[in-house]
């Protein structure tokens, strides 16, 4: 036998028959941002919970304390929610972190909403977009440093001038630099994302316990909910 949806009664609106059902929601913002709540009601949501993260503590020490809640209740069964709204993506601050979050609410049948209109319409969208964006800007700083090279390269065969030969190889070199620490850093954070993702796959249906971080995100098989 079916477990009962032990949000079901939260479902029934007016006289209790469950005539008026509304769909469930929890919210994850900042204190920084306004309360959307109202706005997230108005769209004939019942809101369950509101995870509301104080800026400070992510600041200071690195950690998302109420993302970690709302990503163990949800998992956990603790709350039974059909959205988690949030007022934009980029309250989590990061886009892999927004694809971490998007991806263990959709394996738990939750979807993840922005408020802002731009960011609306299908949830495929923010993410794709975002990541031509990245390999986009990739390729442009790939065909700019490309660039650099054969300028410096014409530069110093047309003047022959040891001065500039010298100012125009450090500089080749610094450029050559910041490019390639760009790659490791966008290479580094995607492994670490695929890695994060498929320990979440691996405990699919166990009890989690996330703990995010700025640095990455922790997931714990726990017996303890």
């Amino acid at each position: 036998m079916e477990a009962p949806n032990p949000n079901q009664e939260l479902r029934k609106d007016g006289d209790g028959r469950g005539e008026g059902v509304k769909p469930l929601a929890v919210i994850y913002e900042f204190d920084t941002e306004d309360d959307i709540r109202g706005k997230v009601e108005g769209l004939g949501y019942r809101v369950l919970r509101v995870y509301r993260e104080r800026s400070e503590t992510v600041r200071l020490r690195g950690k998302y304390p109420e993302l970690s809640r709302l990503l163990t209740d949800i998992h956990n069964g603790r709350i039974s929610a059909d959205v988690v709204f949030i007022p934009s993506i980029k309250t989590f601050g990061s886009l892999d972190l927004y694809l971490f979050v998007r991806k263990v609410l959709t394996m738990n049948g939750v979807e993840l909403r922005s408020l802002k209109k731009r960011e609306g319409g299908d949830p495929r969208e923010g993410p794709e977009e975002a990541l031509k964006g990245i390999r986009s800007n990739l390729v442009v700083s790939a065909l700019l440093y490309s660039a650099m090279w054969v300028a410096g390269i014409y530069l110093s065969w047309s003047t022959m001038d040891p001065v500039i030969m010298i100012l125009v190889g450090a500089s080749l070199v610094v450029a050559g630099a910041f490019f390639v620490k760009k790659v490791l850093n966008v290479r580094r954070h995607v492994l670490r994302k695929i890695s994060e993702l498929k320990k979440v796959e691996e405990l699919r249906g166990r009890r989690i316990r996330f703990v995010v971080k700025s640095t990455g995100v922790e997931v714990i098989e726990t017996a303890v909910i």
